[in-house]
């Protein structure tokens, strides 16, 4: 069993109505190659913090364990502080604070201190509210809302619950199966999905878009049982979706089993859209899966892969162009297009920095360190026509560069 981590940046010309190209920086932070006790169940995220739900598949017992990625590692939580039960959800408060669901109650890890909030309850699925921090778990097949040890309020009964979509700290979505229902103003009422609902997300205006069942994308109108088919969208691909996000800023995510094992980013009410295969995200060059898809507050995107037994970090940045968008700091070269010798000269003032030369997949062809205040000439010989990217990067900035070989 080995483990990996590895940094690289990818550049996407998989681009559909657009000419932009779009600069992703992804870092596998669980890879555990060959083996199927520690499988990525579910993944948590805010405040800097990162925590994930493993869940093993061990045919004798279930080996289920908490673990949080720490300065570039996994620590695992004392399971004894959870009376060896097993853990079967998990989500984070508003400041961070993990809180455990587990088949006998509910627990909260914060500061590294285990403490017990409910017992006494085999809880299925817990979730966070976003807008007030309060606890909402479920128990066979029905929801509670936790207000204290002593203020368990029932919300709803007799109704199988997948997911939790919350609108206000009074208002939230159910996913039931394919099946959708609203609570709000203390009344739960079944919403009408044509084609049954299969994944959905919350934008940031608090409206659903959903991929039903019979492979439609839709958006919701009006907070109703309207829908709609949002414009620029009909060439994403559909038919075969297995996860689904919307991110902070509003961007759809969408993965695909197709033969590329697609991962598609597209801006609603743009055609500004790009899909990348997802061999391009592992090192061994393998099309895989991607089973779950999940976004957080600093817009990064977290791939979940159970085959692979991988968890991956993605980060991207705005699109970049020949000039200077991305870059933090001064720096020129020439000429481009370019025959034989590349003359860079860096004008900023920095100790150390890696400049790499990058193809068109954002595969390092080429790696040196420089200095800030410098000039370098950078032999491009061996380099076949077509465009490259030229990238300096170090933990305070990244700029990236088009130029043209000749």
């Amino acid at each position: 069993m080995s483990k990996t981590q590895f940094l690289t940046t990818i550049l996407s010309t998989l681009i559909f109505f657009s000419t932009e190209i779009y600069a992703f920086q992804y870092e596998i932070i669980h890879y555990e190659a060959g083996t199927v006790d520690q499988t990525a169940f579910d993944f948590k995220t805010k405040s800097d913090r990162k925590v994930a739900l493993f869940k093993g598949d061990d045919q004798v017992q279930a080996s289920n364990e908490i673990k949080e990625f720490i300065n570039g590692d996994w620590t695992t939580l004392n399971m004894a502080d959870l009376n060896y039960q097993e853990i079967q959800s998990i989500d984070l408060g508003l400041s961070g604070e993990l809180i455990i669901a587990t088949a006998d109650g509910l627990y909260k890890q914060v500061d590294g201190n285990t403490i017990p909030l409910l017992t006494n309850y085999n809880i299925d699925l817990v979730e966070v509210n976003p807008f007030d921090g309060a606890i909402y778990f479920v128990e066979e097949q029905a929801l509670y809302r936790f207000d204290g040890p002593l203020s368990v309020t029932p919300m709803t009964e007799n109704i199988g619950i997948d997911d939790i979509q919350f609108r206000s700290s009074s208002a939230f979505l159910i996913k039931s199966g394919a099946d959708l229902y609203e609570y709000s103003n203390n009344v739960l009422e079944e919403r009408y999905v044509p084609g049954g609902l299969k994944y959905w997300s919350m934008d940031p205006n608090n409206r659903m878009w959903i991929v039903t069942e019979d492979n439609q994308f839709l958006k919701e109108n009006d907070f109703s049982n309207y829908w709609e088919i949002p414009i620029y969208s009909e060439h994403l691909i559909i038919e075969g979706t297995t996860a689904m996000d919307i991110d902070k800023d509003g961007n759809v995510w969408i993965a695909n089993e197709d033969e590329y094992g697609r991962l598609m980013k597209w801006e609603p009410g743009s055609s500004n859209s790009l899909m990348i295969s997802t061999e391009l995200l592992f090192n061994d060059t393998e099309v895989f899966l991607i089973e779950k898809l999940i976004s957080d507050e600093e817009g990064n995107l977290y791939m979940i892969n159970n085959e692979k037994e991988t968890l991956i970090e993605l980060s991207y940045y705005n699109p970049v162009s020949s000039t200077n968008t991305l870059n933090e700091i001064k720096w020129n070269f020439g000429p481009n297009p370019v025959g034989d010798i590349l003359n860079l000269n860096i004008e900023e003032s920095f100790d150390s920095a890696q400049l790499n030369i990058l193809d068109q997949t954002g595969r390092i062809l080429n790696q040196m360190t420089v200095t800030g205040q410098s000039s370098q000439q950078l032999d491009v010989n061996d380099l076949k026509p077509g465009f490259y990217f030229l990238q300096i990067r170090n933990e305070e900035f990244l700029a990236i560069q088009k130029f043209i070989k000749l």
